[in-house]
């Protein structure tokens, strides 16, 4: 462990204790959101009676692996118990960074400093410093993507360690799909990013191995779907995708194309649904969503660009008045910014969200500067790095473009524009790859100019075209 990563370490274990002393001596009930209840109440049940059950519809709504990883502190003291949960999800934090960390040197061997510099921006990254103070499911959840793409990378390599790489990777993909159902998606688009690899001829067999395992996760998760979805007596593969389409982004659609209040729109949608009876409800939910997107294009198309924005820059720091016991969270700002006219949302804001909105700036001047290093690392890996063909562009490499490909399924997945901030902490690990590698080429080039005499014209020697003799 070299010397940046242990300071990055250090810094975290600072920050995780000022966050467990603001949440135990400053506002206690921080951790516990609305969404706690469903992941809480299955667990007298699971102690008692060994069996998972719930409200919320089949288990491809409300999965398991959240509970099951809450049980042993529920068994150890009830509810007390589960006021370690924050400590508990900071070092899955740790263990997060950690794992990007190592995904990064595995993909960019010839950046030094990149892993530590991924280390960094995983482990002070405000979405996940703020989702890891809560009872949800986002930092387990991130640390199963983190894993099981680190897995699929170490399968893209040679040695001996692929097939117990690919088991594993299954393995986490696996438990990343108990604990959210989002991740039924994701072997999709892993799959597709290897079989485009598999077409070009880049590493045939290792490539096709990682497919394989791709393919059997499918099918083996498709399986538990249909049959959780037969036995709840809904459509096949019946997913929370539904709820988003319909009363997140259809709502918002149509709200923009009426020029209505988008909550009011939202409400109406949850009573039309809920009249109807589960299985028609999702059948419903679905057709609908897509009519409205159909028949709304330019509609759907102002809410993307007005979602677009929030959708990368809005971190978890509207938070940060909540957590100091001043107000109820700020989730709800990206809502009012996607469906509100503009120059009453500024004057909604200025006039009752100022702490909301400066805490808000701190984290998306954050996020740009993640953003923007990533654009630039992944510049850097598109141009051919030597000699003679320097400075023409070229397409990727497999253990980039599927982290990136991963990240956008992801981004896409969580309802889009109207997504929640903590919907893109799984997103972090993956962007902080490419990232920190665009970190490292930049502290590169400034320790070059620092060594480089003055007059000498050149800027990256390692970098130009070779002269001809």
């Amino acid at each position: 462990m070299t010397t940046p990563h242990r300071v990055a370490l250090a810094l975290f274990i600072f920050a995780t204790f000022a966050f467990l002393h603001v949440i135990s001596a400053v506002n206690p009930s921080f951790p516990i959101t609305p969404d706690t209840h469903s992941y809480v109440a299955p667990l007298p049940t699971m102690l008692a009676e060994g069996r998972f059950a719930t409200d919320d519809g089949p288990e491809t709504f409300r999965t398991p692996g959240y509970p099951l990883l809450l049980l042993p502190l529920y068994a150890l003291g009830g509810d007390a118990g589960l006021l370690l949960v924050p400590a508990m999800q900071f070092l899955l934090l740790g263990l997060t960074g950690i794992v990007a960390s190592r995904m990064t040197a595995l993909a960019f061997p010839d950046r030094p400093h990149a892993p530590a510099a991924a280390l960094f921006l995983v482990l002070f990254n405000p979405t996940l410093l703020i989702n890891a103070c809560r009872i949800m499911t986002e930092i387990p959840f991130t640390l199963a993507v983190a894993c099981a793409t680190w897995c699929m990378l170490l399968g893209l390599r040679a040695g001996r360690v692929r097939a117990a790489a690919l088991c594993a990777g299954f393995s986490m993909l696996t438990v990343a799909t108990f604990i959210r159902p989002i991740a039924l998606y994701l072997p999709w688009v892993a799959a597709a990013c290897a079989i485009v690899t598999l077409l070009r001829r880049a590493l045939p067999l290792r490539t096709a191995l990682v497919a394989l395992m791709l393919v059997a996760h499918i099918i083996a998760t498709g399986a538990w779907t249909e049959r959780n979805a037969r036995l709840a007596d809904m459509p096949s593969f019946s997913t929370a995708a539904d709820y988003a389409l319909y009363e997140y982004i259809a709502s918002a659609v149509l709200a923009v194309h009426d020029g209505r209040d988008w909550q009011t729109v939202r409400h109406e949608h949850q009573a039309l649904a809920a009249a109807l009876p589960p299985r028609e409800r999702h059948v419903f939910m679905r057709r609908e969503g897509l009519r409205i997107l159909a028949e709304h294009p330019a509609a759907a198309l102002r809410v993307g660009l007005r979602g677009a924005l929030p959708l990368l820059l809005q971190s978890s720091t509207g938070h940060i008045p909540e957590l100091l016991g001043q107000r109820h969270g700020g989730s709800g700002i990206i809502y009012k910014f996607v469906s509100m006219p503009l120059g009453d949302f500024i004057a909604h804001v200025l006039r009752e969200e100022r702490l909301l909105v400066a805490s808000l700036a701190a984290g998306s001047a954050y996020l740009a500067a993640l953003w923007g290093l990533l654009l630039y690392g992944f510049a850097t890996e598109c141009r051919t790095p030597h000699t003679a063909t320097a400075g023409r562009l070229r397409l990727p490499r497999a253990e980039i473009v599927l982290p990136l490909a991963l990240a956008a399924c992801l981004l896409a997945l969580s309802a889009g524009p109207m997504s929640v901030d903590r919907f893109r902490a799984p997103v972090v690990p993956l962007v902080a790859m490419v990232a920190g590698a665009g970190l490292s080429r930049i502290a590169e080039r400034v320790a070059a100019r620092r060594k480089r005499p003055d007059g000498d014209p050149t800027d990256d020697t390692a970098h130009s075209p070779t002269p001809s003799r």
